[in-house]
């Protein structure tokens, strides 16, 4: 008699990557995604309100209680003399400033610190304010008062390589005599 032997059939299993991705890999899907599209002019971030920007202004005023009274005290820069920080601390209306340095009683306050951007202020209350460096937000104007008026000359003549232009010729003038 002949003897048969049975026939071994092998069965892989998920041969890519060997067992790291399961059935579920295989057979999931997913939603289609939306896309919207935006308005490429209209900004993400945008401001409700100037009052941000008014605060932006006003920043660098030193409180009135801290400068005896004058609410037009505003600190206009910082300094560095041999090593120790100033601060300059200007009147708008009266053209007045001064410098001041770390522990320098000014008008009704004390100067606790003076930072890279601005100062402490201490006031009678022993509350520290920081004053920061106001931003010239203004943009400065020349007025035109009468005293000065622009030059705006009439180019005609000779020029350069004896090309005319307009309708005139500039004389010459004469050449100055070397005894007065």
């Amino acid at each position: 008699p002949v003897a048969h032997t049975a026939v071994r059939t092998v069965v892989k299993k998920n041969n890519l990557g060997n067992g790291q991705f399961t059935e579920a890999d295989y057979t999931t899907t997913f939603a289609e995604p939306v896309l919207v599209s935006r308005d490429g002019f209209k900004p993400l971030v945008a401001r409700r309100s100037n009052i941000l920007a008014q605060a932006l202004a006003a920043a660098g005023g030193i409180p009135a209680d801290l400068a005896g009274g004058d609410p037009n005290w505003v600190c206009t820069g910082v300094s560095e003399v041999d090593g120790q920080r100033q601060a300059l601390l200007e009147n708008k209306n009266t053209s007045d400033g001064s410098f001041v340095k770390q522990g320098d009683k000014w008008k009704t306050s004390v100067v606790s610190q003076v930072l890279e951007d601005g100062l402490v202020l201490v006031g009678n209350d022993g509350e520290p304010k920081t004053i920061h460096i106001q931003q010239d937000t203004t943009q400065t104007t020349t007025s035109d008062t009468g005293d000065t008026s622009p030059v705006r000359p009439g180019l005609s003549g000779v020029i350069g390589n004896g090309a005319s232009t307009g309708g005139g010729t500039v004389q010459a003038l004469p050449a100055p005599d070397s005894n007065p």
